[in-house]
């Protein structure tokens, strides 16, 4: 019951974690010199340095495979507390194969085949990300899953898009006139993610991700050249937009970048804003990119987020990357995001869903029955 309550002392568990328990027991402790008095009564108190008398050491137990039940041990079943749960256990983990490879004398080769292999995370949040987030590079070849590509499809024709005309749910507050950017099932679903590292990769993923006609948010814009690239895809063919929103907008939070983005490109917008203010990006949208002009419905949110901001790249970047991420796809409700971000797109190679390696193993197990 103590073990189970997340219960720590200093005696035989060095550290528990609930649920999920690694055991670091006594023995396994560097062995510790100590001071110890020789003599009885009458001796003159001499004291020397004595070693702990020898214990069987090992050397602490790392595993090739976690299997972690998210919701047992958090109490919640979030993305972000999945992500955060799944790091802190590897970190500790793989901190018990470097102890192990060094108190059993094995080489820097062996001690990485001893690090976790697999970890098989319970988790309806995580395995929701797995299959919406997708390697540049897969999307680039053609073997990105196929909840991903049906996503990134053309939309059906317009008749068929979600409008409301007084007979459907209402859409920002109930005013009258107000279309989505997509159509109505689209349009409820959360973004696609495509993660990529460096400029040729990020700028790569735009064929896919961006439509004639998109409402498109660069996120960290820079001196504007992507901005650019991504503004002249989605306005449409004839140079218009046809009062259906097409353009890219850039947004950094430097202004002295902001202005020298706008004398680069003076036909693109540019606009001084923070990421993290969702409310103000909505606002933006309507400001230089509105959705008609003719007094016709207007539509709600961008169809594409691109994200290109310092700091989202390193090890301790990943939960900022994702906070962000879902903070955008939530207020903004775009079709795809795309960020360019090292421990993301690492994120990316490594997770995936269970419902893939399913289809996997079946089209296996189908192709040697024929």
């Amino acid at each position: 019951n103590e073990l189970n309550s997340g219960y720590r002392r200093e005696g035989g568990v060095e550290r528990v974690e609930t649920g999920v328990f690694f055991f670091l027991p006594s023995e396994q402790r560097p062995l510790s010199r100590r001071r110890v008095r020789r003599g009885g009564d009458d001796d003159d108190g001499e004291t020397s340095d004595d070693a702990v008398p020898p214990v069987p050491s090992h050397p602490p137990p790392s595993f090739d495979v976690l299997v972690v039940d998210v919701a047992a041990i958090a109490g919640n079943d979030l993305d972000l507390t999945s992500i955060s749960l799944v790091r802190e256990f590897l970190a500790l983990n793989d901190g018990m194969a470097e102890s192990s490879g060094k108190e059993g004398g094995l080489s820097t080769n062996d001690t990485e085949c001893r690090r976790c292999r697999v970890v098989i995370v319970k988790s309806a949040g995580l395995h929701a990300w797995a299959r919406r987030l997708v390697h540049a590079g897969r999307l680039a070849a053609g073997t990105a899953p196929e909840y991903v590509q049906q996503r990134l499809l053309p939309p059906p024709p317009p008749a068929e898009e979600f409008q409301q005309q007084g007979d459907g749910p209402a859409v920002g507050g109930g005013e009258e006139g107000i279309t989505r950017s997509r159509s109505s099932e689209e349009s409820y679903l959360p973004p696609v993610i495509v993660a990529a590292v460096g400029v040729d990769e990020y700028r790569r993923a735009a064929p896919f991700a961006v439509r004639p006609g998109d409402a498109v948010l660069e996120v960290g814009c820079h001196l504007g050249k992507t901005t650019a690239l991504l503004h002249d895809m989605a306005t449409r063919p004839d140079g218009h937009d046809g009062g259906g929103g097409g353009g890219c907008l850039g947004i950094d939070i430097g202004p002295r970048i902001v202005n020298g983005a706008r004398k680069r490109y003076p036909h693109v917008p540019f606009h001084v804003a923070d990421a993290w203010r969702t409310g103000d990006l909505l606002r933006l949208r309507e400001r230089f990119l509105p959705s008609s002009e003719d007094g016709g419905p207007r539509r709600w949110g961008y169809d594409v987020v691109y994200v290109d901001v310092g700091g989202l790249s390193g090890s301790d970047g990943l939960l900022e990357a994702a906070s962000l991420l879902t903070a955008l796809g939530n207020a903004l409700e775009p079709r795809c995001i795309v960020i360019k971000s090292r421990c993301v797109r690492q994120l990316a190679s490594s997770l995936v869903p269970f419902s893939e390696i399913w289809l996997q193993y079946k089209r296996a197990e189908q192709a040697v029955g024929s």
